[in-house]
């Protein structure tokens, strides 16, 4: 079978004529060096984006605890001010893997002097618009986008 898009794929899952798509897209798209590999499945990843996350200026780190992973994923994250100023997060080709679980940690990297001025300047917290977007081994998508409280590391 030919690439076909992933929309396509969910849409013809969706409306009952997968037999034909989805025998062709159960071998995941490469090797994705994460351990557990992503989930194959015909049904989109699910998470929850926590509402506080925690700044550590030591590594320049961003900490965020997901809720209800369903699949293991490969993942990318975007981090913005509210104003639309990127902080940081994990993309240009690069990922973070996620594991099916009730919490799972991820970090991701940030601009230390900006989100330690942005800290300063709002008593100890800053407010980033994160987005998350995870894939399966089918390629199925999911976006997950939430604004974020992020404090300081005692």
């Amino acid at each position: 079978m030919r690439h076909v898009p992933a929309i396509v794929i969910a849409a013809l899952i969706a409306f009952g004529g997968a037999g034909a798509a989805s025998a062709g897209q159960a071998a995941p798209p490469g090797p994705s060096g994460c351990d557990p590999p992503p989930t194959a499945s015909n049904e989109a990843p699910r998470a929850q984006l926590p509402g506080r996350g925690t700044f550590r200026a030591s590594s320049g780190r961003v900490g965020l605890v997901l809720r209800d992973v369903t699949q293991a994923t490969r993942a990318t994250i975007t981090a913005r001010l509210l104003d639309g100023r990127r902080v940081g997060g994990i993309d240009h080709g690069r990922y973070t893997c996620t594991r099916p679980a009730r919490r799972e940690y991820v970090a991701f990297g940030a601009d230390r002097r900006l989100v330690a001025r942005e800290l300063g300047r709002d008593g100890g917290r800053v407010r980033l618009r994160v987005t998350l977007q995870m894939t399966n081994a089918n390629g199925l998508p999911a976006t997950v986008r939430r604004v974020v409280v992020v404090t300081r590391h005692p």
